[in-house]
């Protein structure tokens, strides 16, 4: 089997273009915002990821300005593919319908409309569980 090399030469590329988005990303922060967002390189913190909801440590989307927000985005879209990227922001929109609602079948309802809307025909099941 053979190398694909493309793969290798891009990656000055891309570590170029995550560098730009990381700092444009920052420059739009406070300093306290900042202090809050940004964790040393050789921490533990890059290693704490999860798919589930949890205490999350750093600087909340929902705590950012638009400005901030959008490059918060511009960075991530730097490190996935845009298959991934979409998706994401599909996911965060989908928060908004969690927060606008305490109930746990009406927000059973509207993420399903939404998934339906967004052009799921089957196989559509939504999950909430109140805590």
């Amino acid at each position: 089997m053979a190398t694909d090399l493309t793969t290798a030469y891009r990656a000055p590329i891309t570590a170029r273009r995550m560098a730009t988005a990381a700092a444009e990303f920052l420059g739009a922060l406070s300093d306290r915002e900042r202090a809050v967002a940004a964790f040393p390189f050789d921490g533990d913190e890059r290693y704490e990821w999860h798919y589930t909801p949890v205490s999350r440590n750093g600087l909340l989307l929902e705590q950012m300005g638009p400005e901030q927000r959008r490059a918060a985005l511009a960075l991530l879209e730097t490190g996935v593919s845009a298959r991934g990227a979409t998706e994401a922001r599909e996911i965060i929109a989908l928060e908004a319908i969690l927060r606008e609602t305490d109930d746990a079948q009406a927000a059973c309802d509207a993420l399903t409309a939404a998934a339906l809307d967004a052009g799921g025909v089957d196989n559509v099941t939504t999950v909430v569980i109140d805590r």
